[in-house]
């Protein structure tokens, strides 16, 4: 509304000057108007400029154009109007123009200047004289020149720069790219002289300014401070020197550990003494690049060393350090006395200490030693003795290694003690062993036959007496009794025996097709009499599962199960038998309802002579070899057996055994094929 506004004044003020003017202006009443047409588009633009034209043709037509004051017009009045309308136009469409590209690049510069200003670089750019024409706050705070005082300032003055090395002035890039046309950075190591004296490392980059046809208007720098990146490349480099040197010894450290690690491992198949000092000397001195060196060990209850494994000596002088007397001055006796690593790096050190060795270390040739001693619970158990040819620094690194050998070596010496101790204590085991198996076999046997006519004599008896009709049955029951008692000492003698044979690898087998299902119903069956109070259940298929084994000794094996099933259950009740077949193989399983097994007991229960602590012996009898017999019988079929509680109550024992596969059969070659 503004811009119309003024195009309605404009109109008006331009007639009121023309009517002034009228004498003058009257053969050519238009001039002014175009000038107030002009204003109008340059101010408004277009459709300002337009309105003004409506104006003044209405107004140049009805006060300037004869009649005066009437609307009338000739053609020829016409014909002047709309020239003057198509000039107008032509005015406010170029003032338009012109109006708009100036808004255009007032709006570029603004841009420019603002995205300079914003901008975290340095910026200064300056005419072709080198004087300063635009700074950004960048370059004001670097510099120390606001962007008022820098204006039309020659570069040099605002842009000062020194060669950080030699503190001699350097030439601005600026002046060389306006003498040359090149563009011309900065070299390394430059330094910016604010006008504080503040002074900051830069690097730049820059460009010449070109009109439209590539004459040389200005240049463009733009310059950075680079003192948090030399800082960080200063810190880099310490860095990369600190991880250089920290690589290095890394890599020593690696290399020393892998030393350790093979005494170690050598250590670990080191059983005597002898062998512990040959590898400690051996290896350990290599790794730590020792010329000679010893372990020495406590002897005469204390009061000399002997030498128990050395190495470098030359023969002329090994009487001097295969035996000396704790008593006697040396660097083994300092050491023994404060129990700690004792180390001297130079010959002279070594002629002070210990003159009366002078002879001795010049013989030897002998520059620095170390002594540690072999400590185990601050007990010393020898000293580890290293020489050196030249003189040495020892490090932490060397001292760590020296106590890791001394540390390690006492522990292997300690053990290989303990190994030879036990080693002895295993052979006296084992002779007493081999001693009772004999005895257990030798009884056995021994016990046996007279056992057996016992056993005879009484049945004879028994036969007899049901004949004769003579005794009494109070009689007959002690006849019972001495016939069961004998069968029963005949099992545990029986079971004594197939310990001593499986423990001597004497019980073998004769294998073939097993039917368990027969089998396990014939010894339920045999065993069914002997207790009342119990009842077996045997369940299986009545095709029979067959198993690959030695009959006799599975029917020992069931025999042993189902008496312990039966011992077991001192209440009474059923005992479970079932024959299953299970992944190629033949499972027996035999479930009580007797006393259990507890959990801690489980992994013992086939162990020989253990038996589960909830079982009385008072009133359950037993000597724990059965389950023994079992495992062993089942493991040499190539089965398996197991043992679990019941939910409820009373135990289940699970036998794995092999089933029988027939050998395929090999067909007979027919005439033709022997031919």
């Amino acid at each position: 509304m503004l811009r119309y506004a003024a195009a309605v004044a404009a109109a008006l003020l331009t007639l009121l000057l023309s009517e002034l003017l009228r004498p003058i202006i009257l053969p050519n009443p238009f001039l002014l108007f175009f000038a107030a047409i002009a204003i109008s588009a340059w101010y408004g633009g277009i459709g300002p400029g337009l309105l003004t034209t409506g104006l003044t043709v209405v107004a140049a037509s009805y006060f300037f154009q004869p009649p005066f004051y009437a609307l009338k017009l000739d053609p020829l009045d016409i014909v002047r109007l709309v020239a003057f309308s198509l000039v107008a136009l032509l005015i406010s469409s170029l003032s338009e123009m012109r109006r708009r590209d100036a808004q255009t690049a007032h709006m570029q510069r603004e841009q420019l200047q603002v995205t300079l200003a914003s901008i975290g670089d340095a910026v200064i750019a300056t005419d072709a004289t080198g004087q300063i024409t635009f700074i950004n706050p960048v370059a004001a705070q670097l510099t120390g020149w606001s962007p008022a005082e820098a204006q039309g300032q020659p570069i040099g003055a605002v842009f000062q720069i020194i060669n950080a090395e030699t503190r001699q002035n350097v030439e601005s890039p600026v002046t060389n790219m306006l003498r040359t046309g090149v563009i011309v950075g900065l070299a390394n190591h430059t330094l910016l002289l604010a006008r504080d004296g503040t002074e900051r490392p830069i690097d730049d980059s820059g460009a010449p300014i070109r009109d439209a046809q590539g004459a040389l208007i200005g240049v463009v720098m733009v310059f950075r401070d680079i003192t948090a990146r030399d800082h960080a490349e200063a810190e880099r480099t310490r860095l990369l020197a600190d991880a250089q040197a920290a690589r290095d010894t890394a890599e020593q450290a690696a290399r020393q550990i892998t030393r350790l690690q093979r005494v170690t491992a050598a250590l670990g198949a080191a059983t005597t003494p002898e062998q512990v000092a040959d590898v400690v000397i051996q290896d350990g001195l290599a790794a730590l690049e020792a010329d000679a060196g010893a372990i020495f060990m406590l002897a005469d209850e204390g009061r000399t060393w002997e030498a128990l494994s050395f190495r470098g000596y030359p023969p002329e002088l090994l009487a001097g350090y295969v035996r000396t007397s704790v008593d006697a001055p040396s660097p083994l006796r300092d050491a023994l006395e404060t129990q700690a690593m004792l180390v001297v790096e130079t010959p002279e050190e070594l002629r002070e200490r210990w003159p009366q060795l002078a002879e001795l270390q010049a013989r030897s040739g002998d520059a620095a030693i170390a002594a540690v001693p072999l400590l185990l619970d601050k007990q010393i158990l020898g000293m580890l003795y290293a020489t050196f040819r030249a003189p040495r620094r020892f490090s932490a690194d060397d001292k760590a290694l020296l106590e890791g050998l001394a540390r390690q070596g006492a522990q292997a010496l300690e053990r290989a003690r303990l190994y030879e101790a036990e080693r002895v204590a295993r052979m006296a085991a084992e002779a007493a062993l081999q001693t009772r198996e004999r005895f257990l076999s030798v009884a056995a046997h021994e016990l046996k036959t007279p056992l057996t006519s016992l056993l005879l004599q009484t049945q004879l008896l028994q036969r007899r007496a049901l004949r004769a009709t003579t005794l009494i049955e109070q009689d007959r029951r002690g006849l019972q009794v001495v016939a069961d008692q004998a069968r029963r000492l005949d099992q545990m003698i029986a079971a004594l025996l197939d310990v001593s044979r499986l423990d001597l690898g004497q019980l073998s087998l004769t294998r073939g097709p097993v039917d368990l299902c027969t089998l396990t119903r014939r010894v339920a069956a045999e065993l069914q009499p002997t207790s009342a109070s119990h009842t077996l259940n045997c369940l299986g298929p009545e095709e029979g599962l067959i198993a690959d084994g030695d009959e006799l000794r599975l029917e020992q094996v069931l025999q042993h199960l189902f008496q312990n099933a039966i011992k077991y259950s001192p209440d009474g009740g059923g005992v479970d038998i079932e024959v299953t077949p299970h992944d190629g193989v033949v499972c027996v399983t035999v479930a009580d309802q007797g006393i259990g097994i507890p959990e801690e007991a489980l992994p013992q229960l086939f162990e020989r002579f253990y038996r589960a602590p909830n079982a009385d012996p008072r009133q359950i009898s037993g000597i724990g070899i059965g389950l023994y017999v079992v495992r062993e019988i089942v493991h040499l079929h190539g089965g398996s057996v197991t043992a679990a509680r019941r939910p409820d109550s009373g135990s289940i024992f699970t036998v794995y055994l092999p089933q029988w596969t027939r050998a395929p059969e090999v067909e007979a070659p027919t005439q033709a094929q022997t031919r």
